[in-house]
């Protein structure tokens, strides 16, 4: 499953201008070494904790929440910012590697 090598994935939304005003969500992926439960209660600690020290410094971010797949050793963070350097900011002052950083969208229930 998946999409035909040939189709292109357009990142750009389609040439719509974004609105760089409004905050953002964006999805981090951290790699962790022997990640457990515990380790990734303290990582996502540091990761608030930065956020919202550069929060108070008046950069635009807060930290939403973390995720933890401990048997693939991944951990995801969710960050509310303007501005993707505001979120690798944020890491690099929790000592944490991003991976992989992107924009999502997220979608609530409707009940």
């Amino acid at each position: 499953m998946g999409f035909a090598t040939t189709r292109k994935r357009r990142s750009a939304a389609y040439g719509r201008g974004l609105n760089t005003d409004k905050p953002k969500t964006f999805l981090v992926e951290s790699y962790v070494r022997q990640l457990d439960e515990p380790r990734a209660a303290a990582i996502a600690r540091r990761v608030e904790e930065a956020a919202a020290d550069l929060h108070r410094s008046g950069l635009a971010i807060v930290w939403l929440r973390s995720l933890a797949l401990l048997g693939e050793e991944t951990c995801f963070c969710l960050f509310s910012a303007q501005k993707v350097d505001d979120v690798i900011a944020a890491g690099r002052r929790a000592g944490l590697d991003f991976d992989h950083i992107t924009e999502v969208v997220s979608i609530e229930p409707v009940t």
